[in-house]
């Protein structure tokens, strides 16, 4: 499979946060989400100023039900302030999905 294949190649470069990246958007291309939030912890642990990092780490938090990092991880990306203008264009959607997100994990706890 092509994301073995990524597995096997990252595996030399585990150390450099595109790697991490690239590897972390294709784990979530597969609907492998836990293993992509795990690779793209790594790529925001190894640079903590890459937005792409922080903006996939936050959606594939949330897709696999980590509401509340996920939006403590897209309050981090907010914060770096390094948003470009494509994705400054979908500023109200993304905080659709964070609403969103606050709403569902408000719901799991049973409204605490």
């Amino acid at each position: 499979r092509e994301t073995a294949a990524r597995g096997r190649a990252i595996a030399a470069h585990t150390h450099q946060p595109l790697a991490q990246l690239g590897y972390g958007r294709a784990l979530l291309a597969s609907s492998r989400y836990e293993e992509a939030a795990d690779s793209l912890w790594m790529a925001v642990e190894l640079d903590p100023s890459s937005p792409a990092a922080h903006r996939v780490l936050w959606l594939s938090l949330a897709a696999c039900g980590r509401f509340r990092e996920a939006v403590e991880v897209w309050d981090q990306w907010k914060n770096l302030g390094l948003t470009p203008p494509e994705e400054e264009a979908e500023m109200p959607l993304i905080e659709r999905m964070r609403q969103a997100a606050l709403t569902i994990e408000v719901a799991l706890r049973g409204g605490t």
